[in-house]
């Protein structure tokens, strides 16, 4: 007979049921994992607390605790009849052990008023029958164990992406005031080109119409416009680089505000 297999929930449910009751403190010392785990694993079980037996009570003072309840009675009866069961697979496992995998003919006889089944239809379907519960069994705790696995691993790749944005933010504020400092001063130089060039154009304005009385004109009015290209190309640079503090400033901002939102999250959970 294959043995059962023990997750880690069964064996809190064990040890809580055993013991009556205990601290999450208490409970992460006797199971060996976290506190955390321990508070994540009492909330889901408290709240199915009529088929699992297990409560958290918060007292006035002091830890809460985690608490063994009554189950629910059509529960109740199930566990009895699981235990029965139990019980009835190992006695059947030491009548085999000591009569070599076969029930007496006297017993037998005594049981059904009758010759013996032969051995071969005594031996193959119960063991048959007995396999298939045993597979099956075996198949829902592997199912089970899965899915906690895909649960936990669901909840380190969140947890890991709440620690890289909460890295993110403080450095993204070690940085804003001289972020704020760079804008303005970019912003200041853009609002002093912009000056310069009004300048720049009405005196070229007048060049223009100078150099169009003189024979050297046309070299003046090219090398006007060659100015005029590059104080282009000078704006052009000043504005993207503001934009991209002003892009850096709306990053913080949103990272700031999914921190915010990451934090309510976890003392909602709490």
């Amino acid at each position: 007979m294959p043995s059962k297999i023990e997750t880690g929930i069964d064996k809190f449910v064990e040890e809580i049921q055993k013991r009556g009751k205990l601290t999450f403190k208490e409970a992460a010392s006797v199971l060996g994992i976290s506190e955390e785990k321990v508070e994540e694993w009492a909330k889901l079980l408290s709240q199915h607390k009529e088929e699992t037996g297990i409560e958290i009570k918060y007292p006035a003072f002091g830890e809460p605790e985690i608490v063994a309840t009554e189950l629910k009675k059509e529960v109740a009866v199930q566990v009895k009849i699981e235990e029965i069961k139990e019980g009835k697979d190992e006695l059947e496992d030491i009548l085999e052990k000591y009569t070599e995998g076969k029930i007496p003919e006297a017993i037998e006889k005594a049981k059904v008023g009758g010759p013996a089944k032969k051995p071969e239809e005594e031996k193959e379907t119960p063991k048959a029958v007995e396999r298939g519960v045993a597979e099956k069994e075996v198949q829902e705790v592997e199912q089970r164990l899965g899915e906690i696995k895909q649960v936990e691993a669901v909840i380190e790749k969140l947890e890991k992406v709440a620690s890289d944005i909460e890295k993110e933010v403080e450095h993204a504020e070690s940085e804003e005031k001289e972020l704020e400092k760079n804008i303005q001063d970019a912003k200041h130089r853009l609002s002093t080109l912009k000056k310069a060039i009004f300048l720049l154009v009405d005196a070229m304005k007048k060049k223009v119409e100078d150099a169009k009385k003189t024979e050297m004109g046309i070299h003046v009015i090219r090398s006007m416009k060659e100015d005029l290209k590059r104080i282009e190309v000078e704006i052009k640079s000043v504005e993207s680089q503001t934009k991209k503090y002003e892009q850096s400033k709306i990053k913080i901002k949103l990272l700031k505000t999914l921190e915010g939102v990451l934090q309510g999250g976890k003392k909602s959970r709490r």
